[in-house]
């Protein structure tokens, strides 16, 4: 009986696709959200808001009356496609535009 059965053994490994684009592509993620905090959000906002908190391509960045009106001020630079039609902010202008355009990932929840 063989005893390595179930185990995958091979004597080469091609690497034939290009790994670093991932790293390219998280680079260009990163640049765009830095540039929207700093040239968008704290340009308008001023000392009202600051960098508390970014995890890979987001960030968080609050101090608010209210986060969805705030949204509205920068609706050109959201993809608010996955709001409610009924909602405010519902557009579909900006849906799965690549670019500067943000998504909103906790839009289940919104405020009243």
């Amino acid at each position: 009986m063989d005893d390595n059965r179930g185990a995958a053994h091979k004597s080469r490994l091609v690497l034939n696709r290009p790994v670093y684009l991932g790293m390219s592509l998280l680079d260009l993620s990163n640049h765009l959200v830095y540039y929207f905090h700093y040239n968008q959000i704290k340009a308008q906002s001023g000392e009202r808001c600051r960098l508390l908190y970014t995890d890979t391509n987001s960030l968080l960045d609050i101090q608010s009356e209210g986060m969805y009106n705030d949204i509205a001020e920068y609706k050109n630079f959201e993809d608010t496609s996955d709001y409610p039609k009924e909602y405010f902010l519902h557009s579909t202008a900006n849906k799965n535009l690549v670019g500067n355009k943000m998504k909103d990932e906790n839009n289940k929840h919104k405020e009243g």
